[in-house]
């Protein structure tokens, strides 16, 4: 299923010269996906050419 949303850049870490880690916050409440998803991301106002990334979650203690 493919549908659009926009998203606001909340937080960036560089973690190596050329991977980032963003933290990305959906327009809407809810981002719904299952393992194994992606996302397409580019910016054509920014000239960033778009890509594929996985979907993931940062480990949280207890789960």
């Amino acid at each position: 299923m493919a549908e659009d949303a926009e998203f606001t850049v909340a937080a960036k870490h560089q973690r190596t010269p050329v991977i980032a880690e963003l933290l990305l916050r959906p327009a809407e409440p809810r981002l719904r996906y299952q393992p194994g998803q992606y996302v397409l991301l580019g910016d054509p106002d920014a000239q960033l050419v778009v890509r594929s990334y996985s979907i993931a979650n940062a480990p949280r203690p207890g789960r």
